[in-house]
């Protein structure tokens, strides 16, 4: 066998595994990229739930209430709490 086949040879095995770890480092930012996408997806959905949740809350309290200064009095200090705002800032 030549010196150049026998050289290629022993090559070989250190290439693939080089070609495994770029593969794997490839694969390791595309999962990485995937779970901070799903995380922004369920950050997203768990703030609607809460604003729905919210707005029920909301709508129900406005319902139940014997006029506009009885619902605000039930309401600003619902949505000021959602808010995190203190209710003199509302």
């Amino acid at each position: 066998m030549p010196r150049s086949d026998v050289t290629r040879n022993l090559l070989r095995p250190q290439r693939s595994r080089e070609a495994g770890i770029k593969r794997s480092e490839g694969r390791t930012a595309e999962l990485v990229e995937s779970s901070e996408l799903l995380e922004r997806e369920v950050s997203a959905r768990k703030r609607a739930a809460k604003e729905t949740r919210l707005l029920l809350t909301l709508i129900e309290a406005i319902d139940n209430a014997k006029g506009f200064q009885a619902a605000r009095n039930l309401n600003l200090p619902t949505v000021c709490k959602f808010t995190n705002k203190d209710y003199g800032e509302a």
